[in-house]
C-alpha cells in the first residue's frame, strides 16, 4: 500500500522497494525535472493541444493524428474566431507532428 494511503509521508521507499522487487534501477534522487517556460504567444495553442489529448485517431500501430473535426467544432462552440482557428490548427499540427515523432523514436 502506498505511503500516503497509510497516513505517512511518502519518502520514496515504497517506490524503491517496488523497483527492487522487479530488478529495476531507481533514478538519482538528485535528478530534477527540466523546467521550461512557454512563450506567451504559444499559450493558447498549447492549451488547445492539451484539451485535445483525448481526441487522437488510433490506427493499428498506435496514434496517427488528432481529430481535426473535433477541434473545429469545439473551437467554434468556444467562440474562437475563424481566423484564429486557422493559425491554431497550424500550431496543433506542428505539435501533433512533434509528438508523433517523439512517440515513434
Amino acid at each position: 500500500m502506498a505511503a500516503a494511503a497509510k497516513g505517512r509521508p511518502d519518502d520514496g521507499k515504497d517506490a524503491a522497494d517496488a523497483a527492487a522487487m522487479f530488478g529495476l534501477p531507481m533514478p538519482d534522487a538528485d535528478l530534477q525535472p527540466e523546467v521550461f517556460g512557454i512563450l506567451p504567444e504559444n499559450v493558447e495553442a498549447l492549451s488547445w493541444f492539451m484539451k485535445m489529448q483525448t481526441q487522437w485517431r488510433i490506427g493499428m500501430n498506435g496514434p496517427i493524428g488528432l481529430d481535426y473535426g473535433v477541434f473545429m467544432l469545439w473551437a467554434r462552440e468556444e467562440g474562437v474566431k475563424r481566423a484564429d482557428r486557422v493559425w491554431l490548427l497550424d500550431d496543433l499540427r506542428l505539435m501533433e507532428g512533434e509528438f508523433l515523432s517523439a512517440m515513434r523514436g
